[in-house]
This record gives C-alpha cells, sequence and structure tokens, in this order.
C-alpha cells in the first residue's frame, strides 16, 4: 500500500501579477521563494482562466520590488494546498523579460519547459493499492503504456494541471495505451485543465493526445474524461 500517488510528474508554476503588453512580466515565485526559471528557459504560460498561450523565452531575471498591496490582496482570495499557502507569504516579486511581449491577467501561470519532466515514459509497471492516483503527470512529449493500476482510490492516470498546488504543466503530445486499470474509485483515466478561476479551460490546454487500447474493469466513476483537449485520438477502449 503506497499513502500518495504512485507515480508523479511535474515542474513548478508561478504568479504572474503583471503582464500588461510589455516582454518584462511580474512574477511570484511558488512557495514566495524565487522562481527557478533561468535565463535561455523556455517558458510555459497559461492564462488565469486556463487558456495556454504559446511560450516564450526568458531573457533576463531580476529581484523587483516588494510585495503591493493589490498582490497580496489577490493571493488571499485564492485556493492554495499545503506548502503552497506559502505563496501569501511572499517578501519581493521577480521582474522576468520575455523575448516577446505578453497580456495576461493576474494570477496567470508561468513555467519552465525544462523543468517539468517533458519526454518522461512511464510504461510495464504496478500502481495500487494506494491513497490517491496511480499515475499523476503534468507534463509533454510522454508516453504512458502497458501499466497494471488497480484499487487506486484517486484516478487511475491523471494528466491536469492544479494551480491549487501551482504544479505545472499542460500536457502535449501524450500517449496513454495498452493499460489495464481495475477497480479504481475514481475516473479510471482523465485528462483535462482548469483555470486558477475553477473553470474548465478553453481547448488547447491538451494537444495531440491518444487514448488507446486500454481496459477499465470495476471503476466507479466515469471511466474516462476529457476536457481542454486539442486532436484527441480515441478509440479501442474496453469498460
Amino acid at each position: 500500500y503506497n499513502g500518495d500517488d504512485g507515480f508523479a510528474i511535474n515542474g513548478h508554476y508561478h504568479i504572474i501579477t503583471r503582464a500588461d503588453g510589455s516582454s518584462q512580466i511580474r512574477v511570484i515565485g511558488k512557495h514566495g521563494e524565487k522562481p527557478n526559471l533561468g535565463v535561455g528557459d523556455d517558458v510555459e504560460l497559461v492564462s488565469y482562466t486556463g487558456e495556454r498561450i504559446p511560450n516564450a523565452k526568458v531573457m533576463a531575471i531580476e529581484t523587483g520590488t516588494a510585495i503591493e498591496l493589490e498582490e497580496i490582496d489577490f493571493l488571499s482570495r485564492q485556493y492554495f494546498i499545503g506548502t503552497t499557502e506559502k505563496v501569501r507569504s511572499a517578501k519581493v516579486a521577480y521582474d522576468i523579460t520575455l523575448d516577446r511581449p505578453i497580456t495576461l491577467p493576474m494570477g496567470s501561470l508561468i513555467a519552465s519547459a525544462n523543468k517539468i519532466g517533458n519526454g518522461f515514459e512511464v510504461k510495464d509497471c504496478i500502481a495500487g493499492p494506494n491513497r490517491s492516483r496511480g499515475i499523476l503527470v503534468k507534463s509533454s512529449d510522454g508516453i504512458i503504456s502497458g501499466n497494471y493500476l488497480y484499487d487506486n482510490w484517486g484516478m487511475a492516470i491523471r494528466a491536469a494541471p492544479e494551480y491549487a498546488w501551482l504544479e505545472a504543466g499542460s500536457g502535449n503530445n501524450l500517449v496513454i495505451t495498452g493499460n489495464t486499470i481495475v477497480g479504481s474509485h475514481d475516473v479510471a483515466i482523465a485528462v483535462y485543465s482548469k483555470g486558477g478561476n475553477g473553470a474548465i479551460a478553453p481547448i488547447g490546454a491538451h494537444n495531440n493526445v491518444t487514448i488507446t487500447n486500454n481496459s477499465m474493469t470495476g471503476c466507479s466513476r466515469p471511466a474516462m474524461v476529457v476536457t481542454s483537449t486539442k486532436d484527441l485520438t480515441f478509440g479501442n477502449n474496453e469498460i
């Protein structure tokens, strides 16, 4: 028995508090610390509504000014879980210069695409029984295949970012195939996304996702849930 997720692959989101049409944006780091962004990093950008916009490149990072009252008020009204709540105690923000101007509302997110687990493979593994998810991924260019998942109290396979945990990111080019799921106490396979506002994200949060040749038996909630996904290939799944 495992007390948490069987496999968890993700990066860190940081909160954008100002992106007003300039190439310089203002960012508060996860846990209130310096963001794990480096000059030259390709970064994923997500609106507070969950809309994913094209990636950008980090050109410069500088320590900014002290946290402003508007930012303190915004953070106090957001739902965070566990150690992520430390973001409310941040003392300073950071000025990040990108390779192009962007416009996003306060509460949007930025994550380093170089530090998120892209290119992962979870193959021919066993997960379960366990208290939470069997396989939890928030990365791109990955394969989940040939795994046996049983008695997972959370979703057996889940591909979804989580704003409340500030865990990045969205998934592009994912293949979920040939997995056997038995007795999941939640959704067997879930690919979805929500914005910081709690609403389901628009199409394009995930892109080019294949879900085929999976078997799901005795699961207590809908076998599969997919939202916010562009270019979905779906077929030959047995329920």
